[in-house]
């Protein structure tokens, strides 16, 4: 592996396809969005913990 750099490319590269880009633009904002959610739930679910012992997470 060179560093992650393969994996970078087949994040920008958009499959193939007549609706391929557009689908791949979704799941590249999807994915984003999920991720961003996700750190602010442990964030908000971390602070949390400091006052209750009951987990964010279900």
């Amino acid at each position: 592996m060179d560093g992650g750099s393969g994996a970078s490319r087949r994040r920008t590269t958009a499959p193939a396809g007549r609706n391929g880009s557009k689908r791949w633009q979704g799941a590249v904002a999807a994915a984003s969005g999920a991720g961003a959610a996700a750190s602010a739930v442990s964030d908000v679910g971390s602070r949390a913990g400091e006052t209750t012992a009951t987990p964010a997470r279900r």
